[in-house]
């Protein structure tokens, strides 16, 4: 019984704690700090349930598979939650009418002139909460399947509008 505690808690463990440096470096620091408090009961709990009997070597390796478990659930909710924004580098040619498409779709874009290798180009940025990401690519790549999208997450941001959303309140954080 204690080996099937011993593995759950580990991955419930390792999940959270995943979940919340992801918070964390998006600078919910309040969430994160509030997190963490769960987070090490379960550790400490399930620590103490290995430590207890060192000499049972089937605990050591049910809590290292329970933690290998919880890095990958951690990763796969993460991507389920899709917490923050992301910003898209849209490079395509000057003629696809993407921007104003983008815009009908309520993305907010800004797209300025470029020239690549190949002449003239459009460039366009788009900020996007994460969980509009695989719809927004979708959007981009029916339109202009040849376009290059470079996908970034901004830390922090300040002022702009989502059209979805209204204006985006995200001030600098003094660090």
């Amino acid at each position: 019984m204690d080996i099937l505690l011993i593995f759950c808690m580990q991955v419930v463990y390792v999940t959270i704690t995943t979940v919340r440096w992801i918070i964390l470096m998006k600078g919910s620091y309040k969430l994160a700090a509030s997190i963490s408090f769960f987070e090490i009961v379960i550790w400490v709990s399930a620590l103490s349930l290995v430590v207890t009997r060192l000499q049972d070597p089937l605990r050591i390796l049910v809590y290292a598979a329970g933690y290998s478990v919880g890095a990958i659930l951690g990763g796969k909710l993460e991507e389920k939650l899709a917490y923050g924004y992301s910003v898209l580098q849209v490079i395509t040619e000057r003629t696809t009418g993407l921007p104003q498409l983008l815009r009908q779709e309520g993305f907010g874009v800004t797209n300025w002139s470029g020239s690549g290798l190949e002449g003239e180009r459009e460039v366009l940025m788009v900020l996007a909460r994460r969980k509009q990401l695989g719809d927004l690519t979708d959007l981009i790549n029916r339109h202009d399947p040849h376009a290059f999208i470079l996908v970034s997450e901004p830390r922090a941001f300040k002022g702009g509008f989502l059209a979805r959303y209204g204006p985006l309140h995200h001030p600098f954080r003094a660090e």
